[in-house]
């Protein structure tokens, strides 16, 4: 769910270390907000005007070549999202199956709502890929701030703050925490940077990411970055 502290509201992008921001927010004071079938990855869309009534938005986000590749080890973990990650791979539990799937947005417009109404409001359809729709989906047009996973120590601090040391708020739920950890670079090819790259690359470029598994040029951007 959305969390609410003193003048502002965090937003919580799948795969991109919200669950760690949220520890830290709750731990200090901060609330989840309740009601309007609000769930870990609710978009503004379901936020009331008197939620964000003078509150500054933020959320978290990546780069969507290692999100992707985070997205798809996530989905292997329950009978959901295996179901999820057969669908978008065709009945291929491949990375390169489900990349393929993932960014094109006639293939995951298409999964049935009794698939992914387990991970949150699946994005309207959009031309391009569901990294993008995600992050549109989300944070709208009305996020304030967006901090990059890798620079989160020291943009949340910025940000909130709080004190966001890791012996004190250890991050949570990291792919590179699981038994069998996989470089995100070392699961592309040509062909799956090629895909990536046509889906999300200009969106990517849009919003401060520049090269691929890179981090964003500052660690906030300005809010009305959706295209």
């Amino acid at each position: 769910m959305p969390i609410a502290y003193d003048d502002f509201i965090y937003l919580h992008m799948p795969k991109t270390g919200g669950m760690w921001v949220s520890n830290i927010l709750l731990s200090n004071g901060g609330h989840k907000i309740q009601g309007n079938g609000l769930h870990r990855h609710a978009p503004i869309s379901k936020l009331s005007e008197e939620d964000l009534y003078g509150k500054m938005v933020f959320g978290t986000i990546r780069d969507p070549w290692s999100w992707y590749v985070s997205f798809w080890r996530h989905l292997q973990i329950g009978a959901d999202g295996r179901a999820l990650l057969d669908f978008l791979g065709r009945g291929s539990r491949e990375f390169s199956s489900f990349l393929a799937g993932a960014t094109n947005p006639g293939i995951w417009a298409e999964a049935p709502k009794s698939l992914t109404e387990a991970w949150w409001d699946w994005p309207e359809r959009d031309e391009c890929g569901l990294y993008t729709a995600t992050a549109k989906s989300i944070y709208g047009d009305r996020t304030d701030t967006v901090i990059d996973t890798a620079l989160m120590y020291e943009g949340l601090e910025i940000i909130t703050g709080l004190e966001t040391g890791t012996e004190t708020h250890p991050p949570t739920n990291t792919s590179n925490s699981r038994s069998g950890y996989l470089d995100p670079e070392d699961m592309f090819g040509e062909q799956e940077m090629a895909l990536v790259g046509e889906a999300d690359g200009g969106f990517a470029k849009r919003i401060g990411y520049y090269e691929p598994f890179g981090v964003l040029e500052d660690s906030a951007v300005p809010g009305n970055w959706c295209p």
